[in-house]
């Protein structure tokens, strides 16, 4: 029942997080965004990119058990988050721009999620289970 709420919630964040990402930005926001595309901003934007998909394909991996199409809907998220940012700006002109290197860095975030959960099995598997015997080699 827990699970199944968890596995909701996280639906209706990867659809919040899509619609917060393609609507148009403010205007004041465009302006910041362009004059952030360079020193510590463009570090803060990119690396926000990396932790929220480290962190988005880190709960498909725990909360669908593995499941790969919980996984590629988070990668496709990403790729139609900045389909949505680009194809918005050219219709819309909503000063959002989407580019595959977001996509590129987003999947690397996805893919340090996988390191961290791939380490963090190996580590429970080894772990002493408590009242255990260990065994006489």
């Amino acid at each position: 029942m827990i699970r199944t709420a968890l596995q909701i919630a996280f639906w209706v964040a990867l659809a919040v997080w899509l619609v917060l990402l393609v609507r148009p930005g403010f205007p004041e926001t465009s302006a910041a965004l362009d004059r952030a595309q360079s020193g510590l901003g463009f570090v803060v934007q990119k690396g926000l990119h990396l932790s929220v998909y480290a962190g988005l394909a880190f709960g498909a991996l725990v909360l669908f058990r593995r499941r790969w199409w919980a996984f590629a809907a988070v990668a496709a998220h990403a790729v139609l988050s900045e389909i949505g940012q680009y194809v918005g700006n050219e219709w819309l002109n909503t000063g959002r721009h989407g580019c595959p290197e977001d996509v590129l860095i987003d999947w690397s975030g996805m893919a340090i999620a996988c390191g961290v959960w791939w380490v963090g099995q190996r580590i429970v598997r080894r772990a002493p289970v408590e009242g255990a015997r260990p065994v006489d080699g």
